[in-house]
């Protein structure tokens, strides 16, 4: 099993998916009031790749056990490194930094760099690599008839359900909630934060093995919904929820990017952004305080756009679907939830007065 696009080739799919990182890093920075989220990015880079090559690598393809130090060990380094094993390895490594800046960005303002990057770490090497392997042949997933093309299951609410219960156990941003209401905080750069959402969307084609149409279907259908619900419901419009709805749909066309015809997808797409829309008032009522929106779109939106691989697939079942989603979600849960309380207990999770 591969999550993201065919990597026979390593340019294209690794350029495409390093632009995921870039747009997530800069995404982070137009949304937030922090002035260090780019710097952090670049050193959860490094983090996520050397955990995810040493270790999560081998646990996610136990046939490929250990590749890093093949590639280190062979004498003809340039004759390997053209191998579909090293373009693999290169293309999943930064598919994993997904999840982890999906972390980076619910938490930002207010952890602590050190747990922030040993979380990172246990979960590009274990957490996320673990639950992937249930997809590979043989694996209980995989068995089960599950169906995840592109990871709206096994990628995003991987990240969506980390993120969730650190943000829980680290609590909001000091003045978020007070008095009952929900004080909005000042966005460091809209015009930033709009293009790192282009960038996020063109980087998409990548990860969705390269299913354009769809893929721009959704997630036009999900900026419109989120736009048109904002107006309608809200009676404002909010920009970055808007944008947050583009990235909606795109999360919820991934399970399934080259099925649905072109209105199934925009379909598809257009719940994933009335999800957020009206998601994310809801987590504010339960005094979840998630700096970027990530945990509607990519845990809520990914949730929906798996199920949604019913009603354009033949061969899926909504309970095979329904099982890979509550089985991935009690493993994220326990054992994110454990690391968040151990890092607390130890470290301290959260900034000073932050």
């Amino acid at each position: 099993m591969t999550i993201g696009p065919p990597t026979n080739s390593f340019l294209l799919p690794a350029g495409l998916l390093l632009l995921l990182f870039i747009g997530f890093a800069l995404r982070q920075s137009g949304l937030s009031r922090s002035k260090t989220p780019l710097a952090h990015s670049a050193l959860l880079l490094c983090v996520t790749l050397v955990a995810y090559a040493l270790i999560g690598f081998s646990l996610m393809f136990p046939d490929r056990i250990w590749a890093i130090f093949r590639l280190i060990a062979a004498p003809d380094f340039i004759r390997f490194s053209a191998t579909q094993n090293t373009s693999t390895l290169a293309a999943q490594a930064l598919i994993c930094t997904i999840p982890v800046m999906i972390v980076a960005g619910t938490l930002a303002e207010r952890i602590k760099l050190l747990p922030l990057l040993i979380f990172a770490a246990l979960l590009s090497a274990i957490i996320y690599p673990i639950q992937a392997s249930w997809m590979s042949e043989g694996g209980i997933l995989a068995w089960a008839g599950f169906i995840d093309f592109a990871g709206a299951t096994t990628l995003h609410s991987v990240g969506g359900w980390a993120a969730l219960t650190g943000a829980i156990v680290l609590g909001p941003r000091l003045g978020k909630f007070a008095d009952g209401e929900v004080t909005p905080f000042p966005i460091s750069s809209l015009p930033l934060a709009t293009f790192a959402t282009l960038l996020l969307w063109l980087g998409w084609i990548g990860l969705n093995g390269g299913a354009q149409i769809t893929t721009h279907t959704a997630a036009l259908a999900g900026l419109i919904t989120a736009l048109l619900t904002s107006l309608l419901l809200f009676k404002k419009l909010s920009l970055p929820n808007i944008l947050n709805g583009a990235l909606a749909g795109l999360v919820s066309i991934a399970a399934e990017p080259l099925a649905p015809t072109i209105p199934m997808a925009a379909l598809i797409g257009g719940v994933g952004g009335l999800i957020v829309a009206l998601t994310i008032p809801m987590l504010e009522k339960f005094r979840i305080d998630d700096v970027i929106g990530a945990i509607p779109v990519h845990l809520v939106a990914g949730i929906w756009g798996t199920i949604a691989v019913i009603f354009t697939n033949p061969n899926a079942t909504i309970d095979a679907q329904l099982f890979g989603i509550l089985a991935i979600a009690v493993f994220v849960i326990i054992t994110s939830t454990a690391v968040w309380l151990l890092l607390n207990l130890t470290l301290g999770l959260r900034a000073s007065l932050r």
